[in-house]
């Protein structure tokens, strides 16, 4: 018999209808079965909510060691490194701007060299033609008391022996000029290209040891403030166990419900051989029946739209709850991929650094391939200083054999008197041209003294820079060993924290998206509703409870056990508290 034929026996008929009894025990099968997913439910969420917490368990920790990775010893080695290495970086940077001021100097000494050497070469010439005379006056000289042949082969000897030596001089010099050329354009194409990028590698430097230091710091502070997200999550882990135990409270409340319209049923059509404590319900007159069935029946209205009004909002707490969960998993690992992971969130921060120290790495190989090169043209210098140096000495001591040589032959020209005369005249100005020499030759032994000390000046600091870069080199490898074991820790580390946290958050979305129980229990519940009202609405004398007050006290008596039950008490006595039992040991009992 469907719902339609039994209301219209309900409407047309005086007495209750036969199909009552089969309807109220389908109803309670019903109830049954749309009761019968929630414990199944229940322990399933139970079951994701202790897996997402053994997985949770685990994130805390890796959280904690991500932090501490930065106080480890690679770490702290990864501090000290790029500190040097900003440091030193930053002063090879500005000494390959001196190296410039250096070379620049040193190839305007150069210059002025020139032109003391061009001089002497001019006075050197004087002499050859002063030479050529003498010996021309020497030949015409006809007396056998004076021998010129010694001043002639001098002469030759002295004024050949100047030549080479300043032309030698001037080669060395030719040749400085060149070494000198070389490394100011060597030293000038580095800066092109790398000395610019050296400082502003080192300024990037500075500013990766700030960050990392400033990670350090905030990583230390995060590991402080995470206790408190840990106490967050245990507040929710804990209402969530308490939520769980809204299923079984519901399952309790729904089974009341189906115990009392089997008690209806069994009131309207005991079955046959069923031993029941209910047998006088079966002996109560149509009448009664029908006002203690409407009167029952509207009590078990009123509690399922209570129970199932609980379940919803207790459901509804329990999925906020699993999806907090969730976003605090998903937030954790946000926190620490904002932490350890560079602004673009595509590597670790230490990577970028890495990157960084790398780069400064390459440009100080460039650094020292330029250096290497710049240092093999001062060696030359310094070597070509040296022998110039050397070939003035010689000059000096020509210029004395010079003037010893034309002081011999004045006082010669002098006892020949007027036959003398001219080879005295050529004689003293070879002495003059010595006196002219030596001045030149001072001014150019002066001007190699200065040479030659900014030729070592620039050996010494090119010597130390050179140390320096090697130096650099092997702290550099040092920061990159440190870097690199650092971002594979923590690549491994966050990793394995945003996998649990990636696995823990999708089990809680997953678990809460699945609990739509109450949609079942509200769909059940319209059917349901509109079979109990159709039996509330059409039983006689429904509207005077009291008159059955006491047949459901009996009825209902001991079958409810849960203190929550009290508001069916009050909506079926209108606010008259009524009689209830007495607390016994197992806790509060109310019969409703």
């Amino acid at each position: 018999m469907d719902v339609r034929q039994w209301s219209d026996q309900w409407a047309q008929a005086s007495q209750i209808p036969a199909g009552t009894a089969a309807a109220l025990r389908a109803l309670a099968a019903g109830l049954a079965d749309a009761a019968a997913p929630i414990e199944g439910s229940f322990t399933a969420v139970g079951g994701a909510l202790g897996e997402a917490l053994t997985v949770m368990d685990g994130v805390a920790e890796d959280f904690r060691c991500l932090s501490a990775l930065l106080e480890n010893a690679d770490g702290v080695n990864a501090v000290t490194a790029l500190t040097r290495a900003r440091h030193d970086t930053l002063e090879l940077a500005a000494n390959a701007q001196r190296m410039l001021g250096f070379l620049s100097d040193l190839d305007q000494s150069s210059v002025g060299l020139e032109h003391l050497l061009a001089t002497l070469s001019r006075i050197i010439g004087e002499i050859t033609a002063l030479a050529t005379n003498a010996k021309v006056q020497a030949a015409q000289i006809r007396t056998t008391s004076v021998d010129f042949s010694v001043f002639n082969q001098e002469i030759d000897r002295l004024h050949g022996l100047a030549n080479s030596t300043t032309q030698q001089a001037s080669d060395r010099l030719t040749a400085l000029r060149a070494a000198i050329a070389t490394a100011h354009q060597t030293a000038n194409q580095f800066h092109a290209d790398n000395a610019r990028d050296l400082d502003a590698i080192g300024a990037r430097l500075k500013a990766s040891l700030q960050e990392l230091s400033a990670r350090r710091a905030t990583a230390r502070d995060s590991t402080r403030k995470f206790s408190a997200r840990v106490s967050e999550i245990s507040a929710r882990t804990a209402q969530c166990i308490m939520g769980l135990q809204a299923g079984d409270l519901t399952r309790q409340r729904l089974e009341h419900i189906g115990h009392a319209l089997d008690l209806l049923a069994a009131m309207l059509e005991p079955r046959a051989g069923a031993a029941t404590d209910m047998d006088w319900l079966a002996a109560l007159s149509e009448e009664r029946k029908a006002a203690l069935l409407a009167a029952v029946c509207d009590l078990q209205a009123q509690q399922y739209a209570r129970t199932t009004h609980d379940f919803t909002a207790q459901i509804q707490g329990l999925r906020g709850n699993l999806q907090a969960l969730a976003r605090d998993a998903e937030a954790i690992a946000t926190d620490a991929r904002r932490l350890f992971l560079n602004e673009g969130g595509d590597r670790s921060f230490v990577g970028a650094v890495a990157a960084d120290v790398d780069r400064a790495t390459q440009l100080l190989n460039s650094y020292r391939q330029a250096d290497e090169r710049i240092r093999e043209q001062i060696i030359l210098v310094s070597d070509g200083f040296a022998a110039m140096k050397r070939g003035v000495t010689a000059i000096n001591s020509i210029d004395a054999d010079m003037r010893i040589m034309g002081l011999n032959t004045t006082f010669k020209c002098a006892r020949l008197g007027e036959a003398g005369k001219a080879l005295g005249v050529v004689a003293q100005e070879l002495r003059a041209c010595s006196r002219r020499t030596e001045e030149a030759s001072r001014a150019i032994a002066e001007a190699i003294g200065g040479a030659t000390a900014q030729a070592s000046s620039l050996n010494d600091h090119s010597a130390r820079d050179h140390e320096s870069a090697a130096e650099l080199t092997a702290c550099m490898a040092d920061s990159m060993a440190a870097l690199g074991g650092l971002e594979g820790e923590q690549k491994r580390a966050l990793t394995g924290l945003t996998a649990r946290c990636g696995k823990a958050a999708t089990l809680l979305t997953k678990t809460a998206q699945s609990l739509t129980l109450e949609q079942r229990l509200d769909a059940f519940g319209t059917d349901l509703a509109e079979r109990l009202s159709t039996i509330i609405a059409i039983a006689p004398h429904h509207a005077s409870v009291d008159s059955v007050r006491e047949d459901v006290l009996r009825m209902l008596e001991g079958k409810y056990t849960m203190a929550s039950e009290r508001i069916i008490h009050d909506l079926f006595a209108d606010g008259d508290a009524g009689p209830t039992a007495q607390a016994d040991d197992v806790g509060d009992v109310d019969f409703f």
